[in-house]
């Protein structure tokens, strides 16, 4: 079987080729968990440069970015009761200094012996 000239398609003139959508676009991308690799692989590095407890914050910007960028979230079943017992923890905070009536004031620093 034979192929003329005649049974290719004609290109437009003036128009360019086109290219694959997959070389299109080639930018290089980071891994879709790098902040919590970098967090906790890098963890050593943070804690002798002196900012170990700040770096859970840092990271956590970038995770809520990506979270952003992939919606919708997801939540697991049940999570209303975790969240039910945070929001108590945090009540329960609230009370920390009050003392109960009728009870003998004590401090921490004053130890029975």
């Amino acid at each position: 079987m034979t192929t003329t000239l005649d049974a290719l398609p004609k290109a437009v003139p003036g128009a360019r080729p086109r290219r694959k959508a997959a070389t299109r676009h080639r930018r290089r991308r980071w891994p879709v968990a790098w902040p919590l690799a970098a967090l906790l692989l890098g963890y050593p590095i943070w804690w002798a440069a002196g900012i170990g407890e700040l770096v859970w914050t840092i990271f956590a910007i970038p995770m809520c970015a990506q979270m952003y960028r992939r919606r919708p979230v997801r939540l697991p079943p049940m999570f209303w009761v975790w969240g039910l017992f945070l929001a108590l923890v945090a009540i329960s905070g609230l009370m920390l200094n009050v003392k109960a009536p009728n009870t003998i004031p004590t401090s921490t620093a004053q130890v029975a012996m």
